[in-house]
């Protein structure tokens, strides 16, 4: 009886810890979808302010959107990061 006991809480502490994993992943999925749209969003405000500054470089479209580069190479990092660890 002991023993089946003891089996049952083994039991019961593996059904956990897949629980924890798969919540694990789950988090990581959202994390990676939300790095992608954020590196996607960063590479077309990219595109449109470079070509709106190749045509009008007097108004400096290129200096209005200091926060997007950096944004674009983080995400991009993090991105490629998680794609390796997995």
């Amino acid at each position: 009886m002991k023993k089946r006991k003891h089996m049952l809480k083994r039991k019961e502490a593996d059904e956990l810890s897949t629980k924890d994993k798969q919540v694990g992943t789950w988090v990581f999925l959202i994390l990676r979808q939300i790095l992608i749209h954020i590196c996607m969003i960063s590479c077309i405000v990219v595109a449109v302010v470079s070509i709106l500054d190749w045509y009008n470089p007097y108004m400096d479209f290129a200096g209005h959107i200091a926060f997007a580069q950096p944004c674009l190479i983080i995400s991009a990092l993090l991105v490629s990061i998680q794609a390796f660890i997995k």
